[in-house]
């Protein structure tokens, strides 16, 4: 996939954080401070690791992105107290690449703990992958658990067009057609014998749902 500036970052990130390493030099990575890695886009903190004494996680991370190409994908490695390392990939490599495996090391942060941290490296073992929305129009890597006799309805995603209609054998052999939820709301509401709403703080009486029958 080609990227430039116009392009966007938009689709699913996944991201697994295995564990860190330091050098024994670094005070501040001591095994009585425990420590955590956080996943920041744009700026912006999306997900972070349980904070652990042995510096080791095996976690995993899906986060949807919607970010200008210029963005960057910061993983940092901290303490309470201290920034130990950080780790950017910017986006454009990610839209590149797609993806990316390996430890990757980042120098202590100046100005985190004491001179001796400074002086060494922190290292995050780590894999991530990048799956553009515009690749596939499933959603990546979702299941859900086998029901019976149940009154679940699965409905597709909003965005899709009605051509879109992938081949979901339901009982007898039968092709299954999704039901479309806009039009099942419709009669929910139109032969209700009672209607509740519920209102927080925030209401908008003139809000009004439109929707334009599909055939």
């Amino acid at each position: 996939m080609r990227a430039n500036l116009g392009s966007y970052f938009h689709g699913t990130l996944e991201v697994t954080i295995y564990r860190a390493v330091t050098p024994a030099t670094c005070l501040c990575f001591a095994a009585d401070h425990p420590a955590s890695v956080s996943i920041e886009i744009d700026g912006e903190k999306v997900a972070e690791t349980s904070r652990e004494y042995d510096k080791e996680w095996n976690q995993k991370f899906l986060e949807p992105c919607a970010h200008p190409a210029g963005a960057a994908v910061v993983l940092a490695l901290r303490t309470r107290e201290f920034v130990l390392g950080r780790v950017l990939i910017p986006a454009v490599v990610l839209l590149q690449c797609v993806e990316g495996e390996g430890g990757f090391s980042g120098e202590a942060v100046s100005g985190a703990a004491d001179q001796a941290s400074r002086r060494g490296k922190a290292k995050i073992e780590f894999s991530i992958r990048f799956w553009p929305a515009g690749n596939s129009p499933e959603v990546v890597i979702s299941s859900f658990p086998v029901r019976e006799n149940c009154r679940v309805v699965l409905y597709q995603d909003a965005h899709h067009g009605d051509g879109f209609r992938p081949p979901v054998i339901a009982g007898e052999g039968r092709e299954r057609r999704p039901r479309n939820l806009w039009e099942d709301v419709f009669r929910a509401i139109d032969g209700a014998e009672f209607f509740v709403c519920i209102a927080g703080w925030s209401l908008n009486p003139k809000l009004v749902l439109v929707s334009i029958k599909s055939s």
